[in-house]
């Protein structure tokens, strides 16, 4: 099979995930969180008037704040719901959105508001993923962590400490199991991009408490998605199991990709970086630094990470570009194979390998973006100049020049780096990935 193939494999990968939560007991030793007849009598009668138990001199009322948060996390551990389960997560996407842009209350208000729910959703949730038995009950957990991601939209702090919580747990049940996992590095995504403390724009307080506070908050989501993407991988593991570690690491890739700088801390007044990003990527595109080899879909992932840093002093982003570029190249040459299942017919025999327009567009959006940032600009700008007339047929489907796959491939390689330690820092130290070249290569 392809090995970018993402709706196919991803889609068998997520399958492998739940293939661990079987045998399923049967529904008598199901469990069920809260008094289901209580909370919905008790939710009726607030769900109306929720976003006016507040104003901007009095806190909410915490008790109607907990109902919602209970109603909402509960619900789907409830046999009378098991059939609506989807329509249970939608309807908590409705209401946080219906949070986040509340137009009804001043801000101050709101600010209020989602403090008390997200602290009460934060405890709710990790009853949810602690109390009920994974195993037990699939369908209910795999619905409920899905709410993850869409309660991280709040920003509140404390949920984003529970999903560096549920990431870092190490044993196979919940929490810990990688069907939980999935959604909480999903949700890592909702708190990125990174506070650097290395940029240049005007002066930074380095005793601010906000700002230690913030500094060790992005540390602790770095660190969790660094130590997820570096863990050993299961080598003599079935072809599932491994399908699905690879699906996860992609996963973790994608979210720090959004982390939007080179490092946590990268200022000159630091012997050395704290909370890398940038190296970690690297080490994604560099051939033989991960095992197992990443995936195209992995390396598509960071090196779009690596385009859209935002500028720091300290970073040196010139030597990323050959590796960026290869992935570029690879992800062409993809899309080229992919030409028989792309071309429009009524039928098809195979599914796509990537959704190329939209790979083409983010790739057209993210190249800018690694010119404006890098110190070797006349690099940046050619890579972007070669690929243009590339990604212009990609996104629309259309056969590839030939002469301008070779040419852009050409001067990829024309940029190759000397073998040796890849430092992406000027005069503070950070953890380097060594780079030899593949034999024969």
């Amino acid at each position: 099979m392809n090995r970018v193939r993402l709706f196919v494999a991803g889609a068998a990968a997520v399958a492998a995930l739940v293939v661990q939560l079987v045998p399923v007991a049967p529904a008598s030793a199901q469990g069920q969180l809260g008094n289901s007849a209580q909370l919905e009598k008790d939710y009726g009668a607030i769900k109306g008037k929720l976003f006016n138990e507040y104003t901007a001199k009095d806190a909410p009322d915490p008790r109607v704040i907990d109902i919602a948060a209970q109603y909402h996390v509960f619900r789907v551990t409830w046999p009378q719901t098991e059939h609506r389960l989807p329509e249970a997560v939608a309807e908590f996407g409705k209401l946080v959105e219906q949070i986040i842009y509340n137009r009804d209350v001043s801000k101050a208000q709101n600010e209020k508001f989602v403090e008390a729910f997200g602290q009460a959703l934060t405890t709710r949730l990790r009853e949810l993923t602690t109390k009920l038995p994974l195993l037990e009950n699939p369908k209910s957990m795999l619905h409920g962590v899905q709410m993850l991601p869409i309660a991280a939209r709040l920003h509140h702090p404390a949920l984003g400490a529970y999903l560096v919580e549920l990431i870092n747990v190490s044993n196979n049940q919940n929490p810990g199991h990688d069907a939980i996992r999935l959604w909480a590095i999903r949700g890592l995504k909702e708190y990125f991009p990174v506070t650097s403390w290395g940029e240049p724009a005007g002066q930074f307080d380095f005793s601010s408490k906000t700002a230690l506070a913030r500094k060790k908050a992005d540390m602790d989501r770095v660190e969790a998605l660094t130590r997820f993407i570096l863990r050993k991988a299961p080598l003599s593991a079935p072809p599932d199991e491994l399908g699905a570690y690879l699906y996860l690491r992609r996963e973790a890739i994608e979210s720090l990709a959004q982390a939007g700088a080179p490092a946590v801390n990268a200022h000159k007044k630091y012997p050395a970086t704290e909370g890398d990003i940038a190296p970690v990527l690297v080490k994604v595109l560099v051939p033989g630094a991960l095992q197992p080899p990443a995936t195209l879909s992995e390396r598509n992932e960071a090196a779009l990470g690596l385009c859209q840093m935002r500028h720091v002093d300290e970073y040196v982003p010139g030597p990323t570009i050959y590796f960026v570029g290869t992935a570029l190249v690879d992800m062409v040459k993809e899309y080229g194979g992919d030409q028989a299942n792309i071309t429009l017919k009524k039928e098809r025999t195979q599914p796509t390998a990537q959704p190329w327009r939209i790979v083409a567009k983010r790739w057209e959006l993210a190249l800018p973006d690694l010119v404006r940032t890098t110190k070797s600009a006349r690099q940046a700008q050619d890579l972007e100049r070669k690929s243009r007339e590339v990604l212009k047929e990609m996104y629309s489907q259309k056969a590839l020049d030939g002469n301008a796959v070779r040419d852009l491939e050409l001067y990829v390689d024309s940029l190759k780096p000397t073998p040796g330690p890849i430092q992406l820092f000027k005069n503070i130290k950070s953890a380097p990935t060594e780079y030899q070249p593949p034999a024969g290569g």
